[in-house]
């Protein structure tokens, strides 16, 4: 593997102990943490095939909410270096508990998002978003179009042309993908995803979620899987 292969990014992710991981692996078909697929939990409200179609793309990106959308590494740096500046970084942060995550309706897909607002979120990713772009190499014709496929304005325009992403800063908002785009999918389908999602997930309605490290997923190369390979420990 080449570094100017690889993609990484700065994510969130619950422990691999923890029951909020647990169940959004099974969601997803796929634990990022052992690169492995997952049976798919059974379902009332939708088929195995609807499932599995559903959360292809998230799949993907293995379970994640955002921090530092997926780049290159600039030739001048290393994953080494990446990895030891994520471990400083993480260092100054202290853990914090986000309250339990909720199922909605984010434009076109389902997320779970956190019940309640809370600054302290956005405030590390805005932190990861200004200062690890000297990580990131300038993005490439192809991934600059693939951008460039959503409909964007003028802020997110500006957004993507300094940091490489349009949905970061002013933009952000912190979720964890439960599903790809539903919008060719009728109204009903759309409900019924919804059911299953908060039935799947209903048992952690009151559980916390411990924000405790800054991950880092790579991809090797863009046929494969994103894969969780460092927890930047943050401090009790």
């Amino acid at each position: 593997m080449t570094e100017s292969a690889a993609r990484y990014a700065l994510y969130f992710a619950p422990p691999a102990n923890n029951a909020w991981w647990t169940l959004l692996c099974q969601w997803l078909g796929y634990d990022a943490c052992t690169g492995k697929d997952q049976p798919f939990p059974r379902l009332d409200a939708i088929t195995d095939a609807d499932q599995r179609a559903i959360t292809e793309h998230p799949r993907h990106y293995g379970a994640h909410a955002t921090l530092k959308a997926p780049f290159r590494l600039a030739t001048r740096h290393t994953e080494q270096e990446l990895l030891q500046a994520v471990d400083a970084f993480s260092a100054q942060q202290a853990v914090f508990t986000l309250s339990a995550l909720k199922v909605e309706y984010l434009k076109n897909f389902v997320a779970l998002v956190p019940s309640r607002a809370d600054a302290r979120i956005n405030r590390i990713a805005d932190e990861c978003t200004m200062q690890f772009d000297q990580f990131r190499a300038p993005p490439n014709d192809a991934e600059m179009a693939r951008r460039l496929r959503e409909p964007l304005d003028q802020l997110a325009l500006e957004l993507l042309a300094t940091w490489g992403y349009p949905h970061v800063l002013q933009r952000y908002r912190f979720h964890m993908s439960l599903t790809g785009s539903l919008s060719a999918y009728p109204p009903h389908v759309v409900e019924d995803v919804m059911r299953a999602a908060r039935d799947h997930f209903s048992s952690l309605a009151d559980v916390a979620v411990p924000f405790d490290a800054i991950c880092v997923f790579r991809q090797r190369k863009s046929d494969e899987r994103f894969r969780l390979i460092h927890r930047g420990a943050m401090i009790s």
